[in-house]
């Protein structure tokens, strides 16, 4: 769905290993779900891998993005999607 909405990150500087469709320097790719889809990150998590796992939200039309950070700074896109809803945080996990 994004992905093949990105056109401003595939002018960016990607390492070979990072699919150009999907990735980007870090603050290009939050500028870019901020800017046109009024996306800003909800949670954050840190994978096993070292990486940072993070979900961005837009609170007005409830589209919803995943992304993952690796150690140097390049984020990629892994899902998205729409009709994004809280249900409860569990018991003993606080904002």
């Amino acid at each position: 769905m994004r992905q093949a909405l990105l056109p401003a990150l595939l002018a960016l500087s990607i390492p070979a290993a990072a699919d150009a469709e999907s990735c980007g320097e870090r603050d290009a790719v939050l500028g870019y779900l901020q800017r046109d889809w009024g996306e800003r990150v909800l949670t954050q998590a840190l994978a096993e891998d070292g990486s940072i796992i993070e979900t961005l939200v837009a609170p007005n039309t409830r589209t919803w993005t995943v992304i993952r950070t690796t150690a140097d700074g390049v984020s990629c896109l892994l899902l998205s999607g729409g009709a994004f809803d809280i249900v409860a945080a569990p018991p003993g996990i606080e904002g």
